[in-house]
């Protein structure tokens, strides 16, 4: 999300997409001091020494948005970032789901609001039921 946003945002973790789990540098992570937290449907979380929570993610609704990542480098390091409208779609799907909890259907959709108050050029990535969906915040 920071990526994609001019102001800073303090998150409560840092989230790699993949389509493969046999893709995260496990044996790194642990040379590195990560600790591994367990393993999930979609997810397999650690955490650095500093207690930063890392996730990393292999869910089939993310596996286009990981195919159509961009390169992009920060502070000298390559790195592969989920395009922007690929970041809607997601942020509006979770904040779409039933089952999770409120605050975090909440920040999605107030993710996905800064990003459009920020560039509202956006708002043509998305679909006409993500229109809808916007449409029913209080304004």
């Amino acid at each position: 999300m920071q990526i994609h946003q001019d102001e800073p945002r303090r998150t409560l973790d840092i989230d790699f997409a993949l389509c493969d789990r046999s893709l995260i540098p496990r044996t790194q992570l642990l040379s590195a001091g990560f600790i591994h937290l367990g393993d999930y449907v979609f997810s397999e979380n650690w955490t650095d020494a500093g207690l930063i929570p890392v996730q990393f993610t292999d869910a089939p609704l993310l596996r286009g948005a990981v195919d159509n990542a961009e390169a992009i480098d920060i502070a000298g390091v390559p790195l592969k970032a989920v395009r922007i409208e690929d970041l809607l779609h997601a942020k509006l799907r979770a904040a779409s789901e039933g089952a999770r909890c409120m605050s975090k259907r909440n920040q999605d959709l107030g993710d996905v609001v800064s990003l459009l108050e920020q560039d509202p050029s956006l708002s043509s990535f998305l679909t006409e039921e993500e229109h809808r969906l916007l449409e029913q915040l209080p304004h």
